[in-house]
């Protein structure tokens, strides 16, 4: 089981993070394990399912679909990644979100959320946003924690999942 919070590693690694070609229409859906696709195939989920479908706008333009849900919902998490999402130049935004994401327990009770205070902080002051911080149990990393013996665990898995690339694009 694998649990990234970091979301400069999560974008990086994403291929929405590829160039925006000119006749690119970038469609982003945001949302929980639903929306990622819990139990499906890439195909699909419903980016995969939007992809498929080779839809064409207007103006001639291509629609392309980025999954960028992450499970368990949290309308704080989906905001995070949202904004994060915008230097890429999305065409259009789709977010299925319940009113569960809403409630506060649900809002501030995310890996994602815990692990980039930064970010939060950031948000919560661009956005007015009013956020009761004393209810936050944020990671904060020791200075072990931010050294390379501090973060083995998260190279360890890179190089595993970077095995894991090769291996499935020999497989197919």
């Amino acid at each position: 089981n694998l649990t990234i919070t970091n979301l400069d590693a999560m974008f990086s690694s994403h291929i929405i993070a590829s160039p925006k070609s000119k006749d690119e229409y970038r469609v982003v859906l945001l949302g929980d394990s639903s929306v990622w696709g819990a139990s499906l195939r890439p195909e699909d989920t419903l980016a995969g399912q939007l992809d498929s479908a080779n839809l064409i706008t207007c103006n001639g333009r291509k629609v392309h679909a980025y999954n960028l849900a992450y499970p368990r919902n949290s309308i704080t998490k989906d905001v995070l990644i949202l904004s994060d999402t915008m230097r890429y130049k999305p065409d259009l935004i789709i977010w299925i979100t319940t009113l569960g994401s809403l409630t506060p327990d649900r809002r501030l009770d995310h890996p994602i959320v815990q692990s980039n205070p930064t970010r939060l902080y950031e948000l919560n002051h661009k956005y007015d946003l009013k956020f009761d911080f004393s209810t936050i149990n944020f990671y904060h990393a020791s200075f072990l924690d931010r050294t390379v013996f501090g973060y083995r665990r998260d190279i360890f898995d890179w190089a595993r999942l970077q095995l894991y690339g090769v291996l499935w694009a020999a497989t197919g």
